[in-house]
């Protein structure tokens, strides 16, 4: 990877920064998908059913590299801002999947591979690569089904995913005495404010 930081004001941490954005932009583009329900609920909500990458999703050749020029634009200590630019730096992971089932086909036609390009998502652009049609070898048991639906959800299966399993979560509680109103916890500060401590303006302001 080799990423224009310009004069950087510290490599380690710029590095460290490009990085964790290409880790979090690779897992956004191959794992992270979102499932919802037949009645628009979201259904991987949680730790338990959403999957992020994780340090041993790591590249094993990993190389990161900075373009070490000064800026010509008038910015602090001629350096440039690292946050989220390294994160679009993830997008050659799905081109280089892309490519790679593009392969099978002579390169003659552009795979039909979404975003995320999850395994299952993997498999079907292959498959339509080779000319076949995306279908599900095996019907789930109606056991297997219903241990992972709960007894009160009557949205049903969506097409050939399961639902993932359901993790209780903890409930918003409203006590009766304060649902609907807003409380503060010093009301005279609001009708007598405090203004002893405020900054006042600059010489430049």
């Amino acid at each position: 990877m080799f990423h224009d930081v310009v004069q950087s004001l510290n490599p380690a941490v710029d590095i460290g920064q490009i990085e964790g954005a290409f880790v979090q932009g690779m897992g956004w583009l191959t794992a992270e998908e979102l499932i919802w329900d037949k009645k628009g609920n979201l259904a991987s909500n949680s730790a338990a059913n959403y999957k992020i990458p994780t340090a041993h999703d790591l590249p094993k050749q990993w190389s990161v590299k900075l373009f070490d020029r000064k800026n010509e634009e008038q910015t602090i200590y001629n350096s440039k801002a690292v946050g989220e630019p390294p994160f679009m730096l993830a997008a050659s992971v799905w081109c280089a999947i892309n490519n790679a089932v593009a392969s099978l086909g002579g390169y003659k036609k552009n795979p039909d591979l979404t975003m995320p390009a999850t395994p299952e998502a993997v498999l079907k652009a292959v498959m339509r690569m080779q000319g076949q049609e995306w279908e599900v070898a095996s019907k789930a048991e109606a056991e297997t089904v219903e241990s992972l639906t709960p007894a009160d959800d009557d949205c049903g299966i969506d097409d050939d995913r399961v639902k993932p399993q359901q993790v209780p979560h903890g409930k918003d509680v409203n006590p009766p005495e304060s649902e609907g109103q807003l409380f503060d916890e010093q009301p005279e500060a609001i009708e007598n404010p405090n203004v002893s401590t405020a900054r006042g303006p600059a010489h430049s302001e």
